[in-house]
Protein backbone atom coordinates (compact mmCIF):
# COMPACT_ATOMS: atom_id res chain seq x y z
CA UNK A 1 0.00 0.00 0.00
CA UNK A 2 2.81 2.39 0.88
CA UNK A 3 4.88 1.60 -2.24
CA UNK A 4 2.29 2.94 -4.75
CA UNK A 5 1.99 6.17 -2.73
CA UNK A 6 5.76 6.64 -2.68
CA UNK A 7 5.89 5.93 -6.42
CA UNK A 8 3.17 8.55 -7.07
CA UNK A 9 5.06 11.10 -4.95
CA UNK A 10 8.27 10.40 -6.91
CA UNK A 11 6.43 10.85 -10.21
CA UNK A 12 4.93 14.16 -9.01
CA UNK A 13 8.36 15.42 -7.91
CA UNK A 14 9.85 14.38 -11.26
CA UNK A 15 7.08 16.23 -13.14
CA UNK A 16 7.59 19.31 -10.94
CA UNK A 17 11.34 19.26 -11.59
CA UNK A 18 10.76 18.97 -15.35
CA UNK A 19 8.31 21.90 -15.28
CA UNK A 20 10.74 24.04 -13.30
CA UNK A 21 13.65 23.13 -15.58
CA UNK A 22 11.57 23.82 -18.66
CA UNK A 23 10.39 27.12 -17.23
CA UNK A 24 13.95 28.45 -17.27
CA UNK A 25 13.54 28.77 -21.01
CA UNK A 26 9.74 28.99 -21.10
CA UNK A 27 8.31 31.03 -23.91
CA UNK A 28 5.60 33.62 -23.29
CA UNK A 29 4.03 35.92 -25.86
CA UNK A 30 3.24 39.62 -25.76
CA UNK A 31 5.57 42.37 -24.53
CA UNK A 32 6.03 46.05 -25.31
CA UNK A 33 5.42 46.92 -28.94
CA UNK A 34 8.59 48.38 -30.37
CA UNK A 35 8.52 47.35 -33.98
CA UNK A 36 5.69 46.06 -36.12
CA UNK A 37 6.29 42.33 -35.49
CA UNK A 38 8.14 42.51 -32.18
CA UNK A 39 5.09 41.56 -30.11
CA UNK A 40 4.71 38.33 -32.11
CA UNK A 41 8.12 37.04 -31.01
CA UNK A 42 8.48 34.72 -28.02
CA UNK A 43 9.84 35.95 -24.70
CA UNK A 44 12.83 33.90 -23.57
CA UNK A 45 13.62 34.03 -19.86
CA UNK A 46 16.88 33.13 -18.12
CA UNK A 47 17.24 32.99 -14.34
CA UNK A 48 19.05 31.19 -11.57
CA UNK A 49 15.83 29.67 -10.25
CA UNK A 50 12.26 29.21 -11.48
CA UNK A 51 9.02 28.00 -9.92
CA UNK A 52 5.51 27.34 -11.16
CA UNK A 53 2.43 27.53 -8.93
CA UNK A 54 -0.39 25.56 -10.56
CA UNK A 55 -3.03 26.97 -8.20
CA UNK A 56 -2.32 30.61 -9.09
CA UNK A 57 -0.99 30.07 -12.65
CA UNK A 58 2.15 32.01 -11.77
CA UNK A 59 5.69 31.51 -12.98
CA UNK A 60 8.27 33.05 -10.62
CA UNK A 61 11.86 33.59 -11.73
CA UNK A 62 14.57 34.61 -9.25
CA UNK A 63 18.20 35.60 -9.45
CA UNK A 64 19.63 37.79 -12.21
CA UNK A 65 16.53 37.40 -14.38
CA UNK A 66 16.83 38.39 -18.04
CA UNK A 67 13.73 38.34 -20.24
CA UNK A 68 14.27 39.03 -23.96
CA UNK A 69 11.86 39.48 -26.82
CA UNK A 70 13.46 40.56 -30.04
CA UNK A 71 15.17 43.89 -29.38
CA UNK A 72 13.62 44.33 -25.92
CA UNK A 73 15.21 43.30 -22.65
CA UNK A 74 13.92 43.30 -19.09
CA UNK A 75 16.36 42.70 -16.22
CA UNK A 76 15.19 42.10 -12.66
CA UNK A 77 15.97 40.36 -9.40
CA UNK A 78 12.53 38.67 -9.49
CA UNK A 79 10.03 38.29 -12.34
CA UNK A 80 6.47 36.99 -11.90
CA UNK A 81 4.26 36.05 -14.84
CA UNK A 82 0.51 35.72 -14.20
CA UNK A 83 -1.46 33.62 -16.68
CA UNK A 84 -5.22 33.29 -17.01
CA UNK A 85 -7.04 29.94 -17.28
CA UNK A 86 -6.39 29.88 -21.06
CA UNK A 87 -2.63 30.22 -20.45
CA UNK A 88 -2.61 33.78 -21.79
CA UNK A 89 -0.28 36.23 -20.03
CA UNK A 90 -2.35 38.75 -18.02
CA UNK A 91 0.43 40.56 -16.20
CA UNK A 92 4.20 40.52 -15.82
CA UNK A 93 5.76 41.96 -12.66
CA UNK A 94 9.47 42.74 -12.42
CA UNK A 95 11.13 43.65 -9.12
CA UNK A 96 14.66 44.93 -8.68
CA UNK A 97 16.97 47.43 -7.08
CA UNK A 98 16.12 48.67 -9.68
CA UNK A 99 14.57 46.57 -12.45
CA UNK A 100 15.59 47.70 -15.97
CA UNK A 101 13.77 47.82 -19.31
CA UNK A 102 15.48 48.52 -22.64
CA UNK A 103 14.05 48.61 -26.15
CA UNK A 104 15.69 49.37 -29.47
CA UNK A 105 13.47 50.89 -32.14
CA UNK A 106 14.14 51.36 -35.82
CA UNK A 107 15.26 54.89 -36.72
CA UNK A 108 14.93 56.16 -33.11
CA UNK A 109 17.15 56.29 -30.03
CA UNK A 110 16.72 53.36 -27.61
CA UNK A 111 14.21 53.56 -24.76
CA UNK A 112 15.66 52.88 -21.31
CA UNK A 113 13.56 52.65 -18.17
CA UNK A 114 14.07 51.60 -14.61
CA UNK A 115 12.08 51.38 -11.39
CA UNK A 116 11.83 49.31 -8.23
CA UNK A 117 8.77 47.63 -9.82
CA UNK A 118 7.84 47.35 -13.50
CA UNK A 119 4.36 46.07 -14.38
CA UNK A 120 3.35 45.03 -17.88
CA UNK A 121 -0.29 44.53 -18.89
CA UNK A 122 -0.33 42.92 -22.36
CA UNK A 123 -4.13 43.11 -22.77
CA UNK A 124 -3.96 46.89 -22.26
CA UNK A 125 -0.60 47.37 -24.04
CA UNK A 126 0.63 49.29 -21.01
CA UNK A 127 3.84 49.34 -18.94
CA UNK A 128 3.84 50.93 -15.48
CA UNK A 129 7.09 51.94 -13.77
CA UNK A 130 6.71 52.30 -9.97
CA UNK A 131 8.95 53.78 -7.26
CA UNK A 132 12.03 55.75 -8.31
CA UNK A 133 10.94 55.42 -11.91
CA UNK A 134 12.82 56.89 -14.87
CA UNK A 135 12.29 56.58 -18.60
CA UNK A 136 14.74 57.97 -21.14
CA UNK A 137 14.78 58.34 -24.88
CA UNK A 138 17.30 60.90 -26.06
CA UNK A 139 16.86 63.87 -25.81
CA UNK A 140 14.16 63.34 -23.15
CA UNK A 141 14.23 61.90 -19.64
CA UNK A 142 11.35 61.75 -17.20
CA UNK A 143 11.46 60.70 -13.55
CA UNK A 144 8.71 60.24 -11.00
CA UNK A 145 7.15 57.79 -8.60
CA UNK A 146 4.73 56.36 -11.22
CA UNK A 147 5.22 56.46 -14.99
CA UNK A 148 2.67 54.90 -17.35
CA UNK A 149 3.71 54.14 -20.94
CA UNK A 150 0.96 53.29 -23.46
CA UNK A 151 2.53 51.12 -26.12
CA UNK A 152 0.00 51.59 -28.93
CA UNK A 153 0.07 55.39 -28.89
CA UNK A 154 3.61 55.76 -27.46
CA UNK A 155 2.17 58.21 -24.90
CA UNK A 156 3.78 58.60 -21.50
CA UNK A 157 2.08 59.83 -18.33
CA UNK A 158 3.58 60.66 -14.99
CA UNK A 159 1.37 60.41 -11.94
CA UNK A 160 2.21 61.50 -8.41
CA UNK A 161 1.04 59.16 -5.67
CA UNK A 162 -2.18 60.13 -3.95
CA UNK A 163 -2.20 61.11 -0.30
CA UNK A 164 -2.05 58.07 1.91
CA UNK A 165 -0.59 55.82 -0.81
CA UNK A 166 1.63 53.15 0.61
CA UNK A 167 4.62 51.46 -1.01
CA UNK A 168 5.44 54.43 -3.23
CA UNK A 169 8.19 56.91 -2.65
CA UNK A 170 6.69 60.40 -2.79
CA UNK A 171 8.41 62.40 -5.50
CA UNK A 172 7.33 64.99 -7.98
CA UNK A 173 7.72 64.49 -11.71
CA UNK A 174 10.92 65.79 -13.24
CA UNK A 175 11.42 66.15 -17.00
CA UNK A 176 14.81 66.81 -18.56
CA UNK A 177 15.26 67.85 -22.19
CA UNK A 178 18.80 67.78 -23.52
CA UNK A 179 19.76 70.74 -25.73
CA UNK A 180 20.19 70.15 -29.43
CA UNK A 181 23.82 69.31 -30.21
CA UNK A 182 25.38 70.72 -33.34
CA UNK A 183 27.19 68.27 -35.54
CA UNK A 184 30.90 68.87 -35.95
CA UNK A 185 32.08 68.31 -39.49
Amino acid sequence: MLKPLLKQAKVRRLIARCLISASFCIVHYGWAEVSENEDKLPIVIHSKRAEFDDKTNEFTYRGAVIAKQGKRTLRADTLIIHENKNHQVDKILAFGKPAHFEAFMPDKPPVNGQAQTIEYFPNENKIVFLNNATLEQTPYAIAGSRLVYLLDSHNLFSESPTEGSENQIRTRTQITVEPHKKEVI
